[in-house]
């Protein structure tokens, strides 16, 4: 009878060969479902959901969080992944410089170019540039904005700015060929306030009114054209207010009946308006035009003189009077009259 070899089993190997296949088998998994992972967050990343032709147009108001900006573009089906979204916003910064404005996305968009895009400004449209001169009325504003904006609804605007005269401050603007009326007062609302805002404190401390300092602002903006000038002319201004003067200044006039005040008349001087300061003591109403910051400051900071008439030649330049006699002897030699 033959003898039978035998095997002997290192029971300790053989568990350890055990492991070694199981977390060879775990690693296999694990490798394969992270490279699942990572092709998906490629896809997302780098390619975009399927928009309507015209595209989209969302709009990002100024301070827009990034839940707010994020919750509208997931809306707008802009993009696919919050998560995902919000980490690449958040890992590039573009989470505290959101640009504000109205954005058009067209085609497909990556999540990348989205970021890029709300970081950048890149509102996806040519955007006008719309400069307000200082001194301009609202109605004046209205035909430069329509000149560079040939849809812009400037009836709308003219309606909704009527009781805005001062307030849509001068300044050069880049308008949305797809704003609306309400988004451009916005704009110009968020300029207005960005420039009043630190000068609140001191009108409250003057003892005004916002809308009397605009109000003489505006004044001054149309009777001198330099800031010297101007803060002069506003403790002019000022002194006849307190005194019980009629203001008589003649910028009101181009306001009130559209005359250059080079060709006034005495009926001219006699219309009935609100605004006519020869007519009423006191300040118009309401500002005459949208003031720079120069006039603002002016109205603000008067200059004490010791006078109390002025009044400018046909070439500009100031001429300052302490009494009325002496203010007829400036009208006959600098104005011929």
């Amino acid at each position: 009878m033959k003898k039978i070899d035998t095997i002997q089993i290192d029971p300790q190997h053989n568990l350890s060969e055990i492991k070694k296949r199981i977390k060879f088998q775990y690693l296999t998994v694990s490798v394969s479902s992270l490279a699942l992972v990572l092709l998906a967050i490629f896809i997302l990343v780098t390619s975009g959901p399927s928009l309507p032709p015209k595209g989209v147009k969302i709009d990002i108001v100024k301070g827009s969080a990034l839940p707010a900006v994020t919750a509208k573009l997931t809306e707008a089906k802009v993009i696919r992944s919050k998560a995902l979204f919000n980490l690449l916003m958040r890992i590039s910064l573009t989470d505290r410089h959101i640009k504000p404005g109205i954005y058009l996305f067209s085609h497909s968009r990556n999540m990348v170019r989205v970021v890029w895009q709300l970081r950048r400004g890149d509102y996806g449209v040519n955007m006008a540039k719309v400069t307000v001169p200082e001194g301009a009325t609202n109605f004046e504003i209205g035909l430069i904005i329509k000149k560079a904006l040939p849809e812009f609804d400037r009836n709308d605007f003219d309606k909704k700015t009527a009781y805005l005269e001062g307030k849509l401050f001068p300044e050069t603007y880049y308008l949305s060929p797809l704003a609306n009326t309400d988004q451009i007062i916005e704009q110009f609302n968020s300029i207005y306030e960005d420039k009043i805002k630190p000068l609140r404190t001191v009108i409250a401390i003057s003892g005004k009114t916002e809308n009397e300092i605009l109000t003489m602002a505006s004044l001054l903006e149309e009777e001198a054209k330099n800031y010297e000038a101007k803060k002069i002319i506003s403790g002019i201004l000022w002194k006849r207010l307190e005194q019980g003067m009629k203001l008589q200044v003649d910028a009101v006039f181009p306001y009130i009946i559209n005359k250059n005040t080079f060709t006034l008349t005495r009926k001219d001087l006699a219309t009935d308006s609100p605004y006519n300061t020869y007519k009423y003591k006191g300040l118009p109403p309401g500002p005459i035009s949208n003031p720079g910051i120069d006039s603002i400051l002016a109205a603000l900071y008067p200059e004490e003189s010791p006078y109390l008439f002025y009044l400018s030649d046909k070439n500009g330049k100031m001429h300052y009077a302490e009494d009325y006699d002496e203010h007829l002897k400036n009208k006959r030699k600098y104005l011929g009259t």
